[in-house]
């Protein structure tokens, strides 16, 4: 009621539809109808059934690089609309909801940060800090990635109920266990710490990361984590890079097949359980940061598109870099079959 009375005091209208008292006074029967209909709100919002909720976070898009984005009657216009081959994103955008002005930070771990806390990333992780980087008087932010005094989404749903799951690229931090992905709330995670690992071997080249690290780029950085195994992947066919050369549309040891096998296997293993609690899943892309490497399959389609209409690419990168758009808009097909396993999803 306290509340009540001090919210009223910084909104009067609150109490203008009621007849005139004053605002420190007893509670007339309009407030005490006011409250009652906030607590009969809040008792339906707890008791309705939870929604499960899949979260996809796509890595280095341009807006330029979304389809319904490109118009223009010049031909670069047009050659640009051609490369941006995103037709399943540009349906899930025209069924749902586009926040066209909404704006995320320009590099990879402080929009990751700042998405799994909900703070700005200036707050969080201002800028891509190596992951060898150390200050050991602070144990709380004297490492990359998110402080560990700070609460991450997972966490917070998980402790609503829900079960929590993770794939992909992580970048958030991993000098400790609390950094990972199970140390911010997540029952199991699938992925890479790190932000620019190749696709094929799953390690961090010079040519992507601009750095040789401690382990001389050697390192495989492919982890995984759940209830009772913490550590690297060891299937060894998750981390042969042998299937670079697969002309299919989807080689076996292609990270991205990795994590939609696994997304997969999540969604349909979570829909089979009865009265399972909800479920939060979050899968965060690699496509389409660096190295560009994406199965050849998609290159010769993107090529075939242009020369379809007149055009061709001019530059290896922006060539391959289309085609992993292209890729990734195919993987939203592979979530938007398996989703409806789940009956509320």
């Amino acid at each position: 009621w306290q509340q009540f009375l001090a919210l009223r005091r910084r909104r009067p209208s609150l109490h203008s539809a009621c007849a005139p008292e004053l605002l420190d006074g007893a509670p007339t029967m309009c407030d005490r109808l006011r409250v009652s209909c906030v607590l009969l709100a809040l008792k339906a919002a707890r008791s309705a059934q939870r929604p499960h909720i899949v979260l996809l976070l796509a890595d280095d898009l341009g807006w330029g690089n979304v389809g319904r984005h490109r118009s223009g009657d010049t031909p670069a216009d047009r050659q640009a609309a051609v490369e941006a081959f995103t037709p399943h994103l540009d349906a899930l955008i025209g069924d749902g909801v586009e926040l066209s002005r909404h704006y995320a930070y320009s590099i990879c771990a402080p929009s990751r940060c700042a998405l799994q806390t909900g703070r700005h990333p200036l707050r969080v992780n201002a800028k891509n800090t190596g992951v060898l980087s150390a200050n050991p008087a602070d144990d709380v932010s004297g490492y990359a990635g998110i402080p560990t005094n700070m609460t991450g989404v997972a966490q917070k749903l998980k402790a609503a109920g829900y079960v929590t799951h993770f794939t992909g690229k992580w970048d958030a931090g991993m000098a400790t266990p609390a950094h990972t992905p199970a140390g911010r709330g997540y029952d199991s995670s699938y992925g890479y710490f790190q932000h620019a690992n190749g696709y094929w071997d799953k390690r961090g080249r010079i040519e992507s990361t601009g750095a040789v690290d401690l382990c001389l780029n050697q390192f495989h950085d492919f982890f995984e984590e759940n209830a009772t195994y913490r550590g690297g992947v060891l299937d060894p066919a998750a981390l042969d890079a042998s299937c670079s050369a697969d002309a299919g549309p989807d080689p076996p040891c292609y990270a991205e097949k990795l994590f939609k096998d696994r997304a997969v296997g999540i969604i349909e293993a979570h829909a089979a359980v009865q009265d399972a609690s909800p479920l939060f899943y979050m899968h965060s892309f690699h496509l389409a940061h660096t190295p560009l490497n994406v199965p050849q399959s998609y290159v010769d389609a993107a090529d075939k598109r242009l020369a379809a209409h007149g055009f061709a690419f001019d530059d290896a990168g922006r060539r391959n870099y289309s085609a992993m758009v292209s890729r990734r808009d195919r993987a939203y097909v592979s979530f938007g079959r398996t989703a409806p396993a789940i009956p509320t999803l």
